[in-house]
């Protein structure tokens, strides 16, 4: 994939259904506590503290990891990296079937950032850009997104199912995480076996140097991306919350808040994120589609902090569902800014790098100081203290865009004077 030219379409489409699926799962069994919480407390004997602080964990290796995995992105083949991963992944994910004790489990989910960041994540974004070329960004970026939702809506539908049929949390918990290894051990073979070698991200520029990185360092345009990445994964993280929520405010029955909860991390993402895509490019700015989502993500936060507790559990389910559809419209194009942001081609892996550090930073911190709100506070309360911060950052976001709208009419300004 050294040029975007050289690929026929169905090449091309092709590559990015590869690599959407990998990544549509490799992710899951890292943030299992989104769709399977309760169940998974109780298997592994946690409190709320103690998950927040296994994901805060994942999240700290994480941001260690994204700078180096910029530069793994730009020297070895994206083939390579993700077999690597998926097949790290899954054999970590065995170990974590055993329900280890606490100890392990930090360095499970501290070795699954190194196998999910380090050696996947900015390959896989670059990638994706150049797949996208220049006029394809935001439906390339937003149809992986895509992508991944329907693989993970997948599998997470079985997960779930061997949870409601086992006998305890501990065995239904024990089912689903060697069910996900496998399936990471499998495609990891798959994609060794299937995957072009010339699916390569090698353009034509030279690997990215020390000037290089001061330049990209001087670029606004990066940190302005890194501000709307910083605000929609808040928003992200914090929205994921509307699981334990439903179920323990509102008494939705388990069983419907995990169809719900899959429905929500997954099957949302299979039309949301191709629209806001779709959008983006039909009006030509990736940027604009932002503050469309962003927008209607803060009035379903609204929302979700004025529903009283008294209103059928609909409600709250049509929220969730709202909220989750503009979440994943932004997770589809937050990347395909930075064409707009003129951030180079030949820097992405490192501009990902140094965007993800950034941007996904809240995944140190933000797991761990709400689950020390629900420890603290009655559990109304905590919730609607966590949907208010959620909408705060929504406006945080709107400054990311407004920056970046603002520098590309002083660019079209100053070429229109040249």
């Amino acid at each position: 994939m050294s040029e975007n030219k050289q690929l026929t379409t169905f090449q091309r489409y092709l590559t990015l259904f590869v690599l959407g699926t990998a990544a549509g799962i490799i992710y899951k069994v890292a943030y299992l506590r989104e769709v399977l919480y309760e169940p998974l407390m109780q298997a592994l004997s946690l409190t709320n503290a103690e998950i927040g602080a296994l994901s805060s964990i994942f999240g700290t290796v994480s941001l260690m990891c994204y700078i180096p995995g910029g530069f793994v992105a730009d020297k070895f083949k994206p083939k390579s990296l993700l077999v690597f991963s998926l097949i790290g992944t899954g054999l970590l994910t065995f170990w974590y079937a055993t329900l280890p004790s606490y100890n392990s489990m930090v360095i499970i989910m501290g070795a699954m950032a190194i196998t999910t960041i380090l050696t996947f994540w900015s390959a896989f974004v670059k990638a994706v850009r150049i797949l996208g070329g220049e006029k394809d960004q935001g439906k390339f970026f937003g149809y992986s997104e895509g992508i991944r939702a329907a693989m993970g809506m997948g599998v997470a539908f079985a997960a779930l199912a061997f949870v409601e049929l086992a006998s305890s949390a501990v065995s239904g918990i024990r089912t689903t995480l060697i069910f996900y290894g496998s399936l990471y051990v499998g495609l990891g073979l798959l994609t060794l076996f299937l995957l072009p070698n010339d699916e390569s991200n090698e353009d034509s520029e030279p690997v990215i140097t020390v000037a290089a990185i001061k330049a990209l360092l001087m670029t606004p345009g990066l940190w302005l991306v890194s501000l709307i990445v910083f605000a929609a994964y808040c928003v992200y993280a914090l929205q994921s919350y509307t699981t334990p929520y439903m179920q323990n405010v509102f008494m939705v029955p388990t069983a419907l808040v995990g169809v719900v909860s899959i429905i929500r991390q997954y099957g949302i993402g299979i039309l949301s994120s191709p629209l806001a895509g779709t959008v983006a490019d039909k009006i030509g700015s990736p940027t604009k589609s932002v503050a469309i989502f962003l927008l209607f993500a803060a009035l379903s936060g609204v929302g979700l902090v004025v529903l009283p507790n008294t209103a059928s559990y609909w409600f709250i389910i049509m929220l969730t569902l709202s909220t989750a559809f503009m979440v994943y419209g932004l997770r589809g194009i937050q990347f395909a800014t930075m064409n707009e942001a003129k951030i180079p081609v030949g820097s992405t892996g490192a501009a990902v790098g140094i965007i993800s550090v950034l941007g996904y930073s809240p995944d140190a911190f933000i797991y761990s100081q709400v689950g020390g709100w629900l420890d603290a506070y009655p559990a109304e309360t905590a919730y609607k203290m966590i949907f208010t911060y959620m909408v705060a950052m929504t406006c945080v976001g709107f400054v990311g865009v407004l920056g970046i709208l603002k520098l590309k009419a002083k660019k079209q300004t100053t070429e229109a004077s040249a």
